[in-house]
């Protein structure tokens, strides 16, 4: 193995590393604060839509009340506006059981700046081991580029946050 293969395979190991490095950022469980603050609002909007509702049609007319009552009860809007507060802590259980061991992920704006950096770092290695490949096959080597690599790395084309 040529000293030039070497380099591609220690490109393409180090690419590998910040893919994972990548995937663990996204696939990490919210921090549970930010779970119990998007459990807060999704239950506060599921609830202000009942509470600007109109009451139904049949609530004014005795010989439905109890369809309709329990027609209306039975929204999940209404679920919100009566029982938030359990469906909320029902979430949160919820939530911890499935994170129990789990280690925290970022919070979202921190997670959107480091996998940001993490795939500016992966597509200035792609046009490295472009430029490496480019080298093996003027040396008459056959090389395959990784079916996942960025095809504008082959291209030459700028990293799209540049």
């Amino acid at each position: 193995m040529s000293a030039t293969q070497k380099q591609l395979d220690g490109i393409r190991a180090k690419i590998a590393t910040l893919a994972d490095q990548r995937d663990q950022v996204g696939d990490a469980p919210i921090p549970r604060q930010e779970a119990e603050t998007k459990f807060v609002h999704l239950i506060a909007g599921v609830r202000d839509d009942w509470k600007h509702g109109s009451m139904p049609a049949g609530l004014a007319d005795g010989s439905v009340i109890e369809r309709t009552l329990a027609e209306w009860l039975g929204r999940p809007a209404a679920m919100c506006a009566l029982f938030g507060d359990t469906i909320r802590d029902s979430l949160l259980k919820a939530y911890d059981e499935l994170t129990a061991g789990a280690t925290p992920g970022l919070p979202a704006a921190e997670r959107r700046t480091r996998r940001a950096a993490l795939d500016a770092e992966i597509y200035a290695l792609e046009r490295e081991e472009e430029s490496v490949i480019e080298l093996l096959e003027a040396e008459g080597v056959d090389i395959q580029r990784r079916p996942d690599a960025d095809p504008r790395a082959a291209l030459g084309l700028p990293d799209k946050a540049a």
